[in-house]
């Protein structure tokens, strides 16, 4: 990292830090804020359906269906195949997604009780993630701090 890398990463982490203390001083509401994180999450968590994993950071492409699952989804009607995913149309694990914004913060998850097994995986079944774990991507990490700005100016304009 050259000498000028630092000093402009300094300079903004000081800037970033006076804004955030002058939000909270004004006693400001996050909640605008961290919503729109929460749709950049839900963004994301998309993405890694459709690349079939492996868009998270320190994350592989799912593994292929076991052939019993697949035959057990033909059977069914369940088609095309897709990992995670019963029909093209099927809301079910991916539409059961959302998130909850609050002035503290935001959280994501699901209320398909199964999602957990599918994320970490069991002894008969690998782990296929859903949610981030190790981070996000750069260019999530990019949207993120943009909405921060955008937010900062709208509230000190």
């Amino acid at each position: 990292m050259s000498e000028n890398t630092k000093f402009r990463f300094e300079i903004l982490a000081d800037e970033a830090r006076n804004a955030i203390r002058a939000m909270v001083a004004k006693e400001i509401d996050l909640y605008p804020f961290y919503n729109r994180v929460g749709k950049l999450l839900l963004t994301a968590v998309s993405k890694q359906f459709i690349k079939i994993g492996g868009y998270f950071p320190n994350n592989k492409k799912w593994e292929k269906l076991a052939p019993s699952t697949r035959m057990d989804r033909k059977r069914k009607g369940y088609t095309p195949i897709r990992i995670l995913r019963r029909t093209a149309g099927d809301a079910g694990l991916l539409g059961s997604i959302n998130y909850s914004a609050s002035r503290e913060g935001v959280t994501i998850g699901t209320n398909v009780p199964y999602a957990v097994h599918l994320h970490y995986g069991t002894r008969f079944m690998p782990a296929r993630q859903i949610f981030p774990e190790d981070g996000l991507p750069d260019e999530v990490l990019e949207d993120i701090a943009d909405a921060f700005l955008d937010f900062y100016v709208k509230v000190f304009k």
